[in-house]
């Protein structure tokens, strides 16, 4: 069930974003200025497009490593290492936004730093799993000397950087001492996502989940309800607040609502949409009413708190639509 729920939560993006990608795409095209004749003898490398704990908990926000230095000639290969989904984007419309199901622009290519490329999604599960069109690798041959940025459409201020130098010029660092760093990099970033995890299962209680977290210094974002199981009783409500720089869902069931509208909570007519609901970025509530009722709670942001009530007694499970594949799960125990 939750697989066709992942597809069509994930699908709430693309109506969104047409505007944004018709800008994209009159930034430029690929070059395909031929490379000049040398005896440097082109090499590839490879940078590792995200990070994660074993058990998908611990999502990390960073390429790895986040700037290489090559020589003019050498092709880079960027490989998918989280289940959170990535891009590779290089010269982006400003405010560009993430399509799920835009399609890779340039893989493979010649690239003189001009001209607009994009990985499209990047992950390491499947197309299926994810509910959309995803990549494992993207790869780009550097043809001019110069430093070219590149940035995640998926994650604000997640990005690289590439610093091609003139061809035969020495490397300052190996592709083996590039892994190495990476592995210790990703290590700091699992520890610091269980460390915050830890901190937030304190501060979380059968009456106050934290859902979600991220970590800005080192891109460690945790994938959980930090409370998997509460206990109340009938007549009390829990609350679930979003800390995390991603947006999460809190859902009982199947969803419901529109489905080209990721603010949309209930059946999003004019005369239902709540006033006080998410699509004005604030907090709200609902009441469910038994355990066969379904709730969505639409996409829940940094810092917007929705608190569920429940009035009849049962065993309630509930799932963010957008990562449940990750381990996303909850529930919640109503005794009379």
């Amino acid at each position: 069930m939750f697989s066709s729920l992942r597809w069509r939560m994930r699908s709430l993006l693309t109506a969104s974003v047409a505007a944004g990608l018709l800008a994209m795409s009159a930034v430029g095209t690929v070059s395909a200025a031929p490379m000049k004749a040398s005896d440097h003898t082109a090499r590839t490398w490879y940078v590792q497009t995200g990070a994660q704990s074993p058990n998908m908990l611990i999502q990390g926000m960073v390429f790895l490593p986040g700037t290489i230095t090559i020589d003019v000639g050498d092709t880079i290969v960027w490989q998918a290492h989280s289940a959170e989904p990535h891009t590779v984007t290089f010269n982006a419309a400003p405010n560009a936004q993430f399509n799920p199901f835009a399609p890779a622009v340039g893989n493979g290519a010649m690239f003189d730093g001009t001209g607009y490329v994009s990985s499209g999604a990047m992950a390491n599960v499947s197309s299926e799993t994810a509910g959309f069109p995803v990549e494992r690798e993207f790869s780009l041959t550097f043809t001019k000397a110069g430093t070219f940025q590149y940035v995640c459409l998926v994650h604000p201020g997640m990005g690289g950087a590439v610093v091609v130098q003139p061809a035969g010029t020495p490397y300052p660092e190996s592709q083996r001492q590039y892994e190495q760093q990476g592995r210790h990099q990703t290590s700091r970033i699992i520890a610091a996502g269980y460390q915050l995890k830890a901190q937030d299962q304190r501060a979380s209680n059968n009456h106050y989940v934290i859902a979600g977290d991220t970590n800005m210094e080192v891109g460690a974002d945790v994938m959980a309800y930090m409370r998997h199981t509460v206990v109340i009783h009938v007549g009390e409500s829990v609350s679930f607040v979003n800390k995390s720089a991603e947006p999460h869902t809190i859902t009982f069931g199947d969803e419901i609502g529109d489905p080209t509208n990721p603010w949309c909570a209930d059946d999003c007519s004019a005369s239902t949409l709540p006033s006080h609901g998410p699509i004005f970025g604030g907090n709200y509530s609902a009441t469910l009413s038994g355990t066969d009722a379904v709730f969505n709670s639409g996409w829940v942001f940094t810092g917007v708190q929705v608190t569920v009530t429940f009035t009849h007694p049962g065993v309630y499970e509930y799932h963010c639509a957008l990562h449940d594949y990750m381990g996303m799960v909850g529930k919640v125990i109503v005794e009379p």
